[in-house]
């Protein structure tokens, strides 16, 4: 070790370049990661964040078109519950998972059945804050909001209360996607409520710093 500090400090050429492969090798790591999400998205292959398995993803936007025709297709729906159920034999407390079954089972039964509130309780109970499954659940449950108990409702709330924060502005436009109007009332009034709460945080600590 001691001759090879000795016979760097020899030759200041090679001790530049081993300086700037050093610099370099975090932008390096970085490029990488950005073409591996580049090709993700080419392929159809959705990376598996916060414990999100990469199978459950991939499926979120089929389930949602599934659920959203005015004639669901009874095939396909019968194919997305039995790969969602699969998912819950291996993870039971796959809150994605439980949120498309939820989802399935409305679609099915034409509202939201005892099969279907089960599975979006148990959605809650095991993610009460989500964060992955957020917007899409409550964007169901607000569309089913004159069907929920109450306690489901305030469970609601606080998954919205705790998102808003850092995502109120991605979620900006859910009350007017909501199809129940007790629903979309109940989530523009909710909106309006934290939008105030953002302005007040935002004066209080201007005045602070003032």
């Amino acid at each position: 070790m001691g001759e090879s500090r000795h016979e760097l400090a020899d030759h200041p050429a090679e001790r530049s370049t081993a300086a700037g492969a050093y610099r370099a090798l975090p932008v390096l790591l970085f490029s990488v990661l950005l073409l591996f999400l580049a090709l993700s998205r080419v392929v159809g292959f959705t990376p598996c964040w916060s414990g999100v398995c990469e199978t459950a993803l991939r499926h979120e936007s089929r389930i949602a078109a599934l659920v959203t025709r005015q004639a669901p297709d009874a095939a396909a729906i019968e194919e997305a519950r039995s790969r969602s159920q699969a998912i819950l034999r291996s993870r039971p407390a796959d809150a994605a998972a439980l949120g498309r079954l939820a989802a399935l089972e409305a679609a099915s039964t034409a509202g939201l059945s005892q099969a279907a509130l089960n599975y979006l309780v148990r959605s809650y109970e095991v993610a009460p804050l989500g964060p992955d499954v957020s917007p899409w659940r409550m964007q169901f449950a607000f569309d089913h909001w004159s069907e929920l108990p109450p306690e489901l409702r305030q469970k609601v709330m606080i998954e919205l209360g705790a998102l808003f924060p850092r995502h109120g502005w991605a979620l900006r436009d859910m009350p007017n996607r909501i199809s129940d109007p007790s629903g979309r009332l109940a989530a523009a009034l909710a909106f309006d409520s934290h939008r105030r709460e953002a302005v007040l945080r935002t004066r209080r600590r201007h005045d602070g710093g003032g």
